[in-house]
């Protein structure tokens, strides 16, 4: 898979306002395959076109092009593309390969003048020198006065009315500080700022570091902010299915009516029916603006989500933690009619603080979170947030061998009442054969 640097504006043939870049995917057989699906995803408001692709009774090399470009005007959680090859072999079976990118900053950010000062702050420690700024953003070079001997860059999103992001670096404190007055426009450049440091060639063994306070409050904030835009667009739902049923209702009412030979008054229906009609057409209107504002607050929460993920993964350089705190802390946030992403969340966290981040032996002791219920407190998820991140930043001994174990405890009480329960069955059975001997 190959991603193009260069910008273009144009997609399908198509001239867009936006600039876009291409993705290549070729596919290579080793074989005969009898179906292969292709998928390319991205998370929005990032928009691929064409998202996937069916091949049948493919033998020789073929190669799927996509264009990548901003479909709307919000934040961005994430530059990573994934391309997803589901296939089913000439003998049956049925496999999946995926390969992941990142599309170039250029199609996001441009640069500006940098600022002295943001209310939001990151600062990253290095085990070995500084990189240049340069050396890191190559493709930034001459753009604001950007040359070898800069220690400070900014970066503004094109499409979105936000504040600027500061990078600065110190090269004598082997650190650099991001700075912005959104700390949603931190997220990405910190990912950034990581991926590039890890994947300089000079600094091979180099190690970054997170050593102050996780911003909890501020991501508290966009939970809160998300969990009560969801629950107004399901008010919003409920009202508008009242509403189309008193609606069918009165037409109905309206029918009988019109079908009598001897023609009574309509009792106001034709009003109250008006007034029906009215009020769902405000409550569809309503509903469309707080579907988009819940979009809004849900890529919030991912912007976020990322960047306490990328925190906590400099706070605890554990393999096995990391793995825990990526699964715990998902960015994609998908909130379903019956299952919202709070009541998902807030089930893994209560396994985590029975678990690998319990106090003492006693709270892993405590029956195990199996019980999965709809979050009607939000006060109660934002306190479990705070415990699993405030343990995580204190240094709480991860252990995943302990999840694991915890899991098989769980199971082994499961089947132990199914054997109790399958023996009662079978006394029972027994004492019935021989009362009907008898």
């Amino acid at each position: 898979m190959s991603i193009t640097p260069q910008m273009e504006n144009f997609v399908n043939n198509r001239v867009i306002e936006q600039p876009c870049c291409k993705v290549s995917v070729e596919i290579i057989p080793q074989a005969i395959f009898e179906e292969v699906h292709l998928s390319v995803t991205v998370q929005k408001p990032i928009t691929v076109v064409p998202s996937s692709e069916l091949y049948t009774n493919l033998t020789t090399t073929t190669s799927l092009i996509c264009c990548i470009y901003i479909g709307a005007s919000y934040a961005i959680p994430n530059l990573e593309i994934e391309v997803v090859a589901s296939y089913i072999t000439n003998l049956g079976v049925s496999r999946v390969c995926t390969k992941t990118a990142t599309v170039p900053l250029h199609l996001v950010y441009e640069t500006c003048p940098p600022l002295k000062d943001g209310q939001h702050r990151i600062t990253l420690n290095l085990s070995e020198n500084s990189v240049p700024l340069l050396e890191l953003f190559p493709e930034f070079m001459g753009e604001n006065s950007l040359s070898s001997a800069s220690n400070a860059i900014g970066f503004k999103h094109f499409m979105v009315n936000s504040p600027a992001v500061t990078i600065l670096v110190a090269k004598s404190y082997r650190r650099y500080r991001l700075q912005s007055d959104d700390i949603i426009c931190l997220n990405l450049l910190v990912q950034e700022v990581t991926r590039r440091l890890k994947n300089n060639v000079n600094n091979a063994n180099i190690t970054i570091s997170y050593t102050s306070q996780l911003p909890i409050t501020d991501f508290l904030t966009y939970v809160k902010e998300h969990f009560e835009t969801n629950q107004k667009v399901t008010n919003l739902q409920n009202e508008l299915n009242v509403l189309s049923s008193q609606y069918r209702q009165i037409q109905k009412r309206l029918v009988v009516k019109f079908k009598q030979r001897n023609p009574t008054p309509l009792g106001n229906l034709d009003i109250l029916l008006q007034t029906t009609y009215e009020d769902i057409i405000n409550a569809i209107t309503n509903l469309t603006e707080e579907k988009n504002q819940l979009l809004d607050s849900q890529i919030k929460l991912a912007c976020v989500l990322n960047l306490i993920q990328c925190l906590l993964n400099l706070i605890d350089t554990n393999d096995k933690n990391m793995e825990a705190i990526n699964a715990t802390f998902l960015s994609r946030i998908y909130d379903y009619e019956n299952q919202n992403w709070e009541d998902v969340i807030d089930a893994a966290l209560c396994f985590l603080l029975r678990t690998s981040l319990a106090k003492s032996e006693k709270d892993k002791l405590r029956a195990p979170h199996t019980s999965f219920e709809e979050v009607k407190d939000i006060p109660k998820l934002e306190k479990h947030f705070t415990q699993v991140l405030e343990r995580i930043a204190k240094g709480c001994a991860m252990d995943v061998e302990d999840e694991k174990d915890a899991i098989e405890t769980v199971n082994e009480e499961c089947q132990k009442e199914t054997e109790e329960i399958n023996d009662i069955g079978t006394e029972f059975a027994a004492a019935s054969t021989r009362a009907i001997s008898a």
